[in-house]
């Protein structure tokens, strides 16, 4: 039941076990019986202690409703070196042998300048001889590159279009129209949201990468009530999300989920967020999502 929602496979739950699925796989890449990065492999100021932080979490083609109460499905993973710091690695997720999800993950290894203080966070290298994947499959190195672009592009805001969305397609004459504005771009929104040590961090003192995806369902879910709380009778599942991490956050510091972009038709919705740190000001995430409608009364929906 822990891996379930209301409406099939959590999207969380799935995210925190390909997590851990690489990490373990990172630690068998080092020859590690467990996933503790330390040492003269890891060129780290002070022999600090390194851990891997994901830049990129991406899901493709979710069919995550066909699993329900009591069915086994599984879980592969395969890891590659994508660079002197970096990682790839890709999910799949079957289901009597049909594919119910591919989740890609990008991690880099990094290390702190001050203790406890996550705004030092600074890349690290490796010593590590293993190389990188080469030209010998091209298709993996193609991939790679892809959402590595895909995430520059988001983070200096050059990318254009995503699944069925076009950015920077908010005209001021409609940009205060009430949320949701159907067939055009959605009221820009934000949500606040204050992280709590107990539930949102790790146990690296870092806010844990799959929140964020938590969150932004938790601001979209605000967004929808705000001002129609009608919809309340309908779901949106998740076909399609790309999650881009640039910065985290101290304890103590809030978050603003703020809606760019979004964009719905025929039962399909697709939405940009970005995420800012309080603190600071700065940017630390952008979430794309592509999702579909179901009616919330056939997964035993009640008021």
């Amino acid at each position: 039941m822990t891996n379930l929602s209301l409406c099939g496979l959590s999207e969380n739950w799935l995210l925190k076990e390909c997590g851990h699925q690489h990490w373990m796989a990172l630690a068998n890449h080092f020859n590690l019986n467990l996933p503790s990065f330390s040492g003269e492999l890891f060129q780290s100021e002070n022999n600090a202690t390194v851990y891997a932080a994901f830049i990129s979490a991406t899901i493709s083609n979710a069919k995550l409703q066909c699993i329900q109460e009591n069915d086994t499905f599984e879980i592969s993973t395969e890891l590659v070196k994508a660079g002197r710091s970096k990682f790839y690695s890709v999910q799949k997720i079957k289901k009597d042998n049909a594919l119910i999800a591919e989740v890609e993950l990008i991690s880099t290894l990094v290390s702190r300048k001050e203790s406890g203080n996550n705004q030092s966070v600074y890349r690290v290298n490796t010593s590590d001889n293993n190389q990188a994947i080469s030209e010998s499959n091209p298709a993996l190195n193609n991939r790679i590159h892809e959402l590595l672009q895909l995430s520059k592009s988001l983070k200096v805001n050059s990318l254009t279009s995503w699944c069925e969305l076009s950015f920077n397609s908010t005209s001021e004459k409609n940009k205060d129209t009430p949320y949701p504005y159907r067939h055009q771009p959605y009221q820009r929104q934000s949500y606040r949201y204050q992280p709590c040590p107990h539930s949102d961090f790790n146990g690296a003192d870092f806010l844990y990468f799959a929140n964020f995806q938590r969150i932004a369902d938790q601001a979209e879910w605000y967004y929808l009530n705000l001002q129609n709380k009608h919809e309340r009778n309908q779901l949106w599942l998740t076909h399609n999300r790309q999650v881009s991490y640039y910065k985290n956050i101290n304890l103590g510091d809030t978050l603003t989920y703020a809606l760019v972009e979004g964009f719905e038709n025929s039962g399909t919705k697709t939405t940009k967020m970005s995420v800012y740190r309080e603190s600071d000001g700065d940017r630390i995430a952008d979430i794309l999502t592509q999702k579909q409608q179901v009616d919330a009364h056939h997964y035993r929906w009640t008021n």
